[in-house]
């Protein structure tokens, strides 16, 4: 179905317009840097200037090295435009995201024969998780659009030989790309896997067999990447009973949305039921981020609630838009798959589990843009836009009141500015070899320019780094946590330490010698 004309120059303002919000930093200060692409930037120096080179070599920075995936895309990409490698980090986040939107759009259209780029657009570009809206080159910028190619394979309607291929190309990247995004795609063909399987019980024409050679290939890369590089990573931690406490979890969610779909699928009652229900989403996800709070697993900050309440509203258009064709269900499992992953790790208490859950909600995004266009009728497609422009507004301006420095950010959005990036270099240049400093600046000294950093407890003594947004949104200590620096600490800095190095907006103070 052809896309109409104001349709499609509205798409492309809204492109264009999240673009220009992306080149922000690059327009500003002539790249794009933050800090969870600071060691993905550096790894693709080392490979444009040492390849090749060994992957466990003390070149890279010790992680990003075992998902090389992003690194060697940049260096390529870098090589073959001929653009140093940090304008190439800077403008590789754009071509993807492009890529993500148009993927997802051939996604919806394969399932349902509508087109929803519009929609789409708005969903994706909007998003101010820290991974869609980092602005900077991370590696999930480059896996998503792999993530979404091999789940096009999966669903494509007439599955063939170039479907299994195309599958094993994306998944084999991704695995060398990110962990994360990998275990996502795994466990979403798990649970399309145990749909087909109980879509048997039900008569219905699926081919189980298909989606489970589809599943093997997916893990066949994934399994090869944790042995020679992922156990001796991150992925040390994995065990087999963790993994089949997720099996457990994923097919005990897809066995309930395939429970609830075919419930509503007999039964017009329920489904004139599911809609108007839909709505509690609304408080339910606020009062979720309440307790949320007094668990400890976020702050105050009226960012989370902000977030939340945009992704109910996603939520709700996503439902609003429920079809009771059988295509229908996939995005509902895919959300569940997501959803058990979620799960898993408050459940099994994995480590990291408030950075995860921040990464993993971005995840719910795709099958909720998806199912945009599944019913989508004449009376509903205003409604259900409506409701989509709100979630856009809404992350739109909590995107811009963090970067404006009116409200704290829930995790991301830290961007390195130029003058931070000089101090950098002009410190490791004259032989700086160690600072405290916070979560963010360690990035750039440890991760990019391989200083080594600890984080500052207010109290230690040494070589100590403040830059002026300490003072202004506060030191980053972890996930959606600061510290405003305030005159009083200045004060005894000062009183303890001398200041030996100032460009203006960062400053080095070593501790005085009695």
């Amino acid at each position: 179905m052809p896309m109409k004309r104001t349709e499609f120059i509205f798409t492309v303002a809204i492109i264009s317009f999240i673009l220009l919000i992306r080149a922000i930093p690059f327009i500003e200060h002539g790249f794009s840097l933050s800090i969870d692409s600071a060691g993905v930037v550096r790894d693709a120096y080392v490979f444009t200037e040492r390849s090749p080179i060994s992957l466990f070599s003390g070149e890279f920075d010790g992680y990003n090295n075992f998902w090389p995936g992003a690194s060697i895309s940049a260096s390529i990409f870098s090589l073959s435009s001929g653009l140093n490698i940090l304008i190439s980090a800077s403008l590789f986040p754009i071509i993807s995201f492009i890529d993500f939107i148009l993927i997802l759009s051939a996604i919806s259209a394969s399932l349902y024969r509508k087109h929803s780029t519009l929609t789409i657009a708005l969903v994706v570009g909007t998003t101010t998780s820290m991974i869609l809206m980092s602005i900077g080159l991370v590696k999930e910028g480059v896996a998503y659009p792999l993530f979404g190619t091999a789940l096009y394979a999966v669903l494509k309607e007439k599955g063939d030989n170039m479907s299994y291929f195309i599958a094993l190309l994306s998944s084999s990247a991704l695995a060398i790309t990110h962990h994360l995004t990998t275990l996502v795609l795994i466990v979403s063909l798990w649970a399309i896997f145990s749909w087909s399987l109980i879509s048997l019980l039900q008569y219905r024409p699926i081919d189980p067999l298909r989606f489970s050679i589809l599943l093997a290939i997916s893990l066949l890369p994934a399994f090869l990447q944790y042995f020679f590089l992922g156990r001796l990573s991150t992925l040390s931690v994995a065990s087999f009973y963790l993994g089949a406490s997720l099996v457990t979890w994923t097919t005990l969610f897809s066995l309930l949305t395939v429970i609830l779909y075919s419930s509503f699928e007999k039964s017009e009652k329920l489904l004139r039921f599911f809609k108007p229900a839909a709505f509690t989403a609304i408080p339910l996800s606020i009062l979720s981020v309440y307790l949320s709070n007094d668990l400890g697993f976020f702050g105050e900050e009226w960012t989370w609630y902000a977030i939340s309440l945009s992704f109910s509203l996603l939520f709700l258009a996503s439902a609003l838009s429920y079809s009771q064709n059988i295509e229908g269900m996939i995005p509902w499992l895919l959300f569940s798959a997501v959803g058990s992953i979620m799960i898993f790790t408050i459940y099994e208490n994995i480590p990291i589990k408030v950075d995860l859950l921040g990464r993993l909600s971005t995840f719910l995004i795709i099958p909720l843009a998806i199912a945009l266009v599944a019913g989508l009728g004449k009376n509903e497609k205003k409604v259900i836009f409506l409701l989509v422009l709100c979630y856009s507004i809404i992350m739109l301006f909590t995107f811009f009141s963090v970067q404006l420095g009116i409200a704290e950010s829930p995790g991301g959005f830290w961007t390195f500015s130029e003058s931070e990036l000089t101090s950098g270099q002009q410190l490791r240049n004259i032989g700086l070899q160690c600072v405290s400093t916070d979560v963010k600046m360690s990035y750039l000294f440890n991760s990019f320019l391989g200083i080594r950093t600890s984080t500052w407890n207010l109290t230690t003594g040494g070589n100590i780094l403040i830059s002026d947004y300490m003072t202004e949104r506060g030191m980053l200590l972890d996930t959606g946590k600061t510290l405003r620096i305030g005159d009083q600490i200045l004060a005894k800095l000062s009183s303890s330490s001398s200041l030996v190095y100032s460009n203006g907006g960062v400053s080095l103070f070593v501790g005085k010698t009695s």
